[in-house]
């Protein structure tokens, strides 16, 4: 059994988990880590090395963790909310929480819970580096060259891609269903004529984004990859294709069209392989996340809410990452970044 006061946690199992995790254990008196992957990102590597880490149990999904195990959990790390919608409400009174993703703000609060998601550090800076590591992706696939790229979505990933394969040269349109404004209003196109004229579509909504929409005018070879979360992005696509690999590419004819959905619908990052971005550019959700833990500790048992990221803690990790980033002068780095600006840049109560 996991010692009281122990620390459940969804996370990607990457190589940089691990380090994370090690740190957290000693920062945290070295209590107890139980940790949940997801399959469709977990790297075989990465078990091994949170096993000699003295992570003290690990398993293959959140859907996993036994409801027991919560009990008696004080902290939470969520990467999505599974484990949030998870605990019962009889249990939430002592906890406190980290939540990682937007994604995991779609139920109210449990318990109190540090909303590292939408803190300004996280929401400026790591797009920028998921959009890198996506693309090196994509070029390690040979898709990039000559591609004429179509994206559906302008969130913080999708305007992303966007702006760095507009940078790169390639010819880029985006739809949202929302307008667009600045450089990717220039770039904004209807759907149909997106989908017409792309021969590598990507996904970034985080829902299934042609549910219901006519596919029989695609370009003549469409490559469509998943730049979201989980195997939603493109669902229409699979089940039309019959998709059975889990994991590998699904092939198959729509109207004239050859057609391949890349890994199965899930996150073209998430291989299984490696770690798209560097050590040092992924670094900064680290450290985010094990500093929203420490902040996080001290909420335990209190009322549930949202509560900012810690300005100040922002602007530091920030200013020690830009030291060691690689490929500084590629990034967008806003002004004057003091306290004021994450603190009103961040969502959460802060006080």
């Amino acid at each position: 059994m996991a010692k009281p006061n122990h620390l459940v946690c969804v996370q990607h199992l990457l190589p940089s988990v691990a380090p994370l995790l090690k740190r957290v254990q000693q920062a945290l008196d070295d209590r107890d880590i139980v940790v949940a992957g997801k399959p469709y990102s977990t790297i075989p590597a990465t078990i091994a090395d949170l096993e000699a880490g003295g992570v003290s149990r690990l398993y293959s999904s959140p859907d996993d963790v036994p409801i027991q195990t919560l009990q008696g959990a004080s902290l939470i790390l969520d990467e999505g909310g599974r484990l949030h919608d998870r605990v019962p409400a009889s249990f939430a009174s002592g906890m406190a929480g980290v939540e990682q993703t937007t994604a995991g703000m779609r139920s109210p609060w449990k318990y109190p819970t540090v909303l590292v998601c939408r803190s300004a550090a996280k929401l400026i800076f790591e797009s920028q580096i998921v959009g890198r590591g996506i693309l090196r992706k994509l070029d390690s696939l040979e898709l990039l060259a000559k591609a004429s790229v179509g994206i559906i979505g302008s969130g913080a990933v999708g305007s992303e891609l966007a702006l760095q394969l507009r940078a790169l040269g390639l010819p880029v349109a985006v739809h949202d269903i929302r307008p667009l404004s600045g450089t990717l209003a220039e770039l904004s196109r209807p759907l149909d004529e997106l989908l017409a004229t792309s021969n590598l579509i990507l996904g970034a909504t985080g829902r299934d984004c042609l549910a219901g929409v006519s596919l029989c005018s695609l370009a003549p070879s469409v490559v469509f990859a998943s730049c979201s979360s989980s195997n939603t992005e493109f669902a229409s696509i699979g089940r039309f294709l019959g998709a059975s690999c889990a994991f590998g590419p699904a092939t198959g004819t729509i109207g004239q069209s050859t057609v391949v959905l890349l890994n199965g619908g899930y996150p073209i990052n998430f291989d299984r392989q490696q770690e798209w971005e560097t050590a040092d550019e992924i670094d900064l959700t680290r450290q985010l996340c094990f500093h929203g833990l420490l902040q996080a500790r001290s909420l335990v048992g209190s009322d549930p809410r949202g509560v900012m990221l810690d300005p100040k803690v922002q602007v530091r990790l920030v200013s020690a990452w830009l030291e060691r980033v690689p490929e500084r002068e590629a990034l967008r780095i806003p002004k004057d970044l003091d306290e004021h600006y994450f603190q009103a840049r961040s969502e959460g109560e802060f006080r």
